[in-house]
This record gives C-alpha cells, sequence and structure tokens, in this order.
C-alpha cells in the first residue's frame, strides 16, 4: 500500500493510549521532529517514523496536507489530494473543543449569576500529557 500523492510506503503502526496522546501533543505544538523522535522512541525506524507523522492528522477526519474533511474511514485516501491519511482519533476527550465549550460555559454562568468571574481559556494541553488517559482519570478523578 503506498501514497497516491507522494509515492511513499504506508506503514501499519499502533499505540498504547499514553503513546497516542504523546504523539498527538505534539503534532498539536506543530513540533513534527519531536513526533518522530517519540516514534524512533516506541521502537519504529527513522524513515518509518518520518512516513507515519507525515500522514498523520493532529485533527481527526482532517487531511494530514490539505485539511479537506474526510470520511470516518481509517486509512484512507483523501478524496481531494489524494493524500493517504491513517486518519487516528488521537485527541483526548479533554480536547480543545471540549475547554472552549468549558470557557464558554463558565462566562454564561458568571454572566447568569452576576458573579465576577473571569476566564480567559482553558489550556488543552496539560504540562503532563499522561494526566489525559482514560486510566489516570478513572483513578485520580482529576485532571
Amino acid at each position: 500500500m503506498n501514497c497516491k500523492r507522494c509515492g511513499s510506503d504506508i506503514v501499519k503502526f499502533s499505540l498504547s493510549e499514553g503513546a497516542r496522546l504523546q504523539v498527538w501533543s505534539l503534532l498539536n505544538q506543530d513540533v513534527t521532529l519531536f513526533a518522530v523522535k517519540k516514534l524512533i522512541a516506541f521502537s519504529y525506524s527513522h524513515t518509518d517514523s518520518k512516513r507515519i507523522i507525515s500522514h498523520l492528522s493532529s485533527e481527526y477526519l482532517k487531511c494530514s496536507k490539505c485539511n479537506a474533511e474526510l470520511p470516518s474511514d481509517k486509512n484512507l485516501d483523501c478524496p481531494n489530494c489524494k493524500s493517504f491519511n491513517h486518519n487516528e482519533d488521537l485527541e483526548p476527550i479533554f480536547s480543545r473543543r471540549f475547554c472552549s465549550l468549558l470557557e464558554n460555559r463558565i462566562y454564561q454562568y458568571s454572566e447568569k449569576k452576576s458573579y465576577l468571574f473571569w476566564c480567559d481559556g482553558i489550556d488543552h494541553l496539560p504540562s503532563n500529557i499522561l494526566s489525559l488517559t482514560k486510566s489516570n482519570i478513572s483513578l485520580n478523578k482529576k485532571i
């Protein structure tokens, strides 16, 4: 199997939840070099790591090259640019979308109750990204 856009061979990969979160956080911060190094630390070769990262989007259901909307299938070619996408749901539940909704709810609550609460944003990337794993949240009941 290879990418129709760049012609490179597609590498199959699977990661644990913690490893997926670490790779996702690096992609989300636009530090792909460190994402490649993280995959190398998880026993992938340098070439395979670069191929995985170049075909992996930081946002679920978005093409890694042209940001076009993708169907919910895993491992597919983008209908727009023909680039292969792993299309993995790497994003944790406590994501940018969730934090935006939470910020909005805090604002609505403070406005409704006439309190002087202020929320200028909630960081969706905690300093310890592994605190977002489902097992850690269920064990500690906090993020």
